[in-house]
């Protein structure tokens, strides 16, 4: 279930359909990787060949439950997409980039 509390398309937060389009072109790297961990607190490490990063999503359950559905994932760096091939798109932060939620905006 999508977090609707979260107005936020920053990485690490909420895909934005551009977004996630925008991955899928052609022309950029896809590295399939394996999640090695995804903590309590959001971080997720991947490992790909001659891959090993430490990223952050602001839903660990959901990432987490992402995982039970299907095995396989890609990492698509040019938009820091982790690409769960049976649940969907992952909008992914380095350490760098994480910051808080922001509440929906409501019209």
């Amino acid at each position: 279930m999508f977090d609707r509390t979260c107005g936020s398309y920053m990485p690490g937060h909420g895909m934005h359909w551009i977004h996630g389009k925008k991955s899928f072109e052609d022309g950029q790297p896809i590295i399939r990787v394996k999640v090695v961990a995804v903590k309590d607190d959001g971080y997720i490490d991947i490992e790909g060949d001659g891959l090993e990063l430490t990223l952050w999503h602001h839903d660990p359950d959901r990432l987490r439950s992402a995982f039970y559905v299907g095995g396989s994932a890609e990492w698509r760096p040019k938009y820091h997409v982790l690409y769960v091939v049976a649940s969907g798109s992952f909008n992914l932060a380095t350490r760098e980039q994480v910051k808080p939620c922001k509440p929906t905006r409501r019209t």
